[in-house]
């Protein structure tokens, strides 16, 4: 008598099935990724964006006062 759960077929179903599972790690593990460093980019750009509008803002402020004065 043979224990079915040592039959050739369920041990390849297994190997099988943990080459998905590795398989789905690894891509899933990849689109977290990017998706991560997508967002942090963003956040990056903004803050950016945000900091350079605001001191862009203020320089041309200042330059035209001294242009107005000037003229």
């Amino acid at each position: 008598m043979q224990d079915d759960w040592l039959d050739g077929d369920d041990l390849d179903a297994g190997a099988e099935r943990a080459r998905e599972w590795d398989t789905m790690q690894r891509n899933f593990g990849a689109l977290g990724f990017r998706d991560g460093v997508a967002v942090g980019e963003e956040s990056t750009l903004q803050k950016g964006f945000n900091e350079g509008f605001r001191e862009g803002a203020a320089r041309g402020i200042a330059e035209g006062e001294v242009l107005g004065i000037a003229t």
